[in-house]
């Protein structure tokens, strides 16, 4: 039971880590795109989202991990706990903002940074949508991580 604890553990870490940090790159390279006059920013932009952000992907198994950790560990009685049911509520709108916006946003600009030239004002814009959205979803990792450390 504890090395399945572990395990479990383990991944709910490294699937947070990877998909909100890959969800943070996507907004950087979002900021990016809104600036596409600076130099090198074109093709630095093109080459980011020419493919899918599947690495963000990760972010949606997160609460999976933690419930069969806590599970898996005999800590049942902790899901009742205020920061488990906070800690969720706060991965579910992290999630309904990456599924409902980030997402989107990335295929949107991977579409316009097609066209030769791309249409800059459209560019820009869907980037602040996609920049914004990722910076939401990074705070609330942050939200999500103090509830997890101090447990209030």
């Amino acid at each position: 039971m504890h090395d399945a604890y572990v395990v479990l553990v383990a991944l709910h870490v490294i699937s947070a880590v990877v998909g909100f940090a890959a969800i943070a790159l996507s907004g950087v390279y979002g900021g990016t795109a809104g600036h596409l006059d600076r130099p090198g920013a074109m093709a630095e932009t093109r080459r980011f989202f020419s493919t899918p952000n599947r690495a963000a992907l990760t972010t949606l198994a997160v609460p999976f991990f933690a419930v069969a950790a806590l599970a898996a560990g005999g800590h049942r009685s902790e899901f009742g706990h205020l920061w488990v049911s906070a800690a969720l509520v706060v991965w579910v709108a992290a999630a309904g903002v990456f599924t409902a916006v980030v997402r989107p946003a990335e295929r949107a600009l991977a579409q316009l940074l097609q066209g030769e030239p791309p249409d800059t004002a459209a560019v820009a814009s869907v980037a602040r949508r996609l920049s914004r959205a990722a910076a939401a979803c990074d705070v609330a990792f942050v939200v999500a991580l103090g509830l997890m450390i101090w447990q209030p």
